[in-house]
């Protein structure tokens, strides 16, 4: 209720649910949406939590997410960030524990349009332990910072961990770095490189 720009507010809620269908499933979820505006700004906050979540296979325990995104009335800009954290993560291909992140980013909207003129990005993913294709790492931490103008643009990585164990070699630490360069118009490109550093790696026993 109320007047855009000045004190307008709406709420929307859904109950917590449990569900299945055709190999999805759903137990105790639950979620909120507020959307306000005031200050001539457009701002929104959505909710949600579920004990346990099914997709596609892959199975998710205690999974809660938050999304904000704010705005001026004439849409000139807009911000947006989500954080999630989640205790475990089950499929045929990838592991984790203890799973936490979050995304960001801005961007000035073009005159005409609201696709963006320039925009700028961040991306953090934490997991006490994760494992994927037969590669392990503990304590992992991935960080990700994306910037560019109209559908071209750059983001620059880096992976760090504990105890790393693949590609027929263990390692104690482990780190990654790299860097990507990418164009999105038309039949899309993208062109990148990156490295590999593993502390005091030797061959495991099946090597």
């Amino acid at each position: 209720s109320g007047r855009i720009g000045a004190d307008f507010q709406a709420d929307a809620h859904i109950v917590e649910t449990t569900m299945q269908r055709d190999g999805h499933a759903l137990e105790r979820g639950r979620a909120d949406l507020v959307i306000a505006s005031r200050d001539n700004m457009l701002a929104a906050r959505f909710t949600a939590t579920a004990d346990g979540l099914t997709w596609n296979g892959a199975t998710l325990d205690q999974a809660q997410l938050r999304i904000t995104a704010r705005a001026p009335l004439d849409l000139a800009r807009y911000e947006a960030e989500s954080a999630w954290r989640v205790g475990s993560v089950r499929s045929a291909q990838l592991n984790a524990n203890q799973i936490s992140g979050g995304v960001g980013g801005e961007a000035v909207a073009q005159d005409n349009t609201l696709a963006p003129r320039v925009w700028q990005g961040q991306l953090r993913l934490n997991a006490s332990a994760f494992s994927a294709y037969g590669n392990a790492l503990q304590s992992a931490r991935f960080d990700a910072r994306l910037d560019g103008e109209a559908s071209n643009g750059r983001a620059r990585w880096t992976l760090a961990g504990d105890d790393f164990a693949g590609l027929a070699m263990l390692a104690p630490r482990a780190t990654a770095s790299g860097e990507l360069r990418f164009d999105l118009d038309g039949a899309s490109s993208a062109e990148g490189g990156a490295q590999l550093a593993l502390t005091n790696a030797r061959l495991n026993a099946d090597a």
